[in-house]
């Protein structure tokens, strides 16, 4: 897959003005079989490019992906290209009429966020991420390390070939 991510200022943009070569992606050929319908989704998403301390978000009241302005521009642009893809599979959820929040659930067992962390640890392996790496992408600070450890068994990451930080 022959990827790009366009450095741009914190606004809001279609997700194909950021990113380029997204239909081409794992991911987004498992929710959208045509390569029309792939296309369609990039250019209709809404990207809002936010100066928000975060790494990115579905608003769930009008479909928005939110990514932080810090995050694109100076993350790890394979993390930053799985983390907008990850946003993508909420944004095909939510038009599914699924509940992307739902409190019922621990983050890590969410199946909204199961689904989605699914698609885009198949993508990185195939993108060439190390297990460690993998693993290593799946944790978030919001999580504990045995919540991490749980999420990285049931989508069957090797949890120790990338442990999260030491410090929680």
């Amino acid at each position: 897959m022959d990827w790009s991510i366009r450095a741009v200022e914190p606004g809001a943009y279609a997700v194909a003005d950021v990113f380029q070569g997204l239909e081409g992606s794992h991911t987004l050929a498992a929710l959208y079989p045509s390569e029309s319908d792939r296309r369609a989704a990039v250019r209709s998403t809404r990207l809002v490019v936010t100066p928000e301390d975060v790494y990115g978000y579905v608003d769930d009241g009008d479909g928005a992906i939110h990514l932080g302005h810090e995050h694109l521009t100076t993350g790890n642009p394979l993390v930053v290209l799985l983390d907008i893809l990850h946003e993508l599979v909420h944004v095909k959820q939510l038009t599914e009429g699924r509940d992307l929040y739902d409190t019922r659930y621990p983050y890590v067992d969410r199946p909204t966020e199961i689904e989605a962390y699914a698609l885009v640890v198949e993508e990185a392996r195939l993108l060439g991420m190390s297990e460690r790496d993998v693993a290593g992408y799946l944790y978030v600070e919001w999580a504990s390390r045995e919540d991490h450890r749980r999420l990285c068994r049931r989508l069957g990451v090797d949890v120790d070939g990338g442990s999260p930080p030491e410090s929680e």
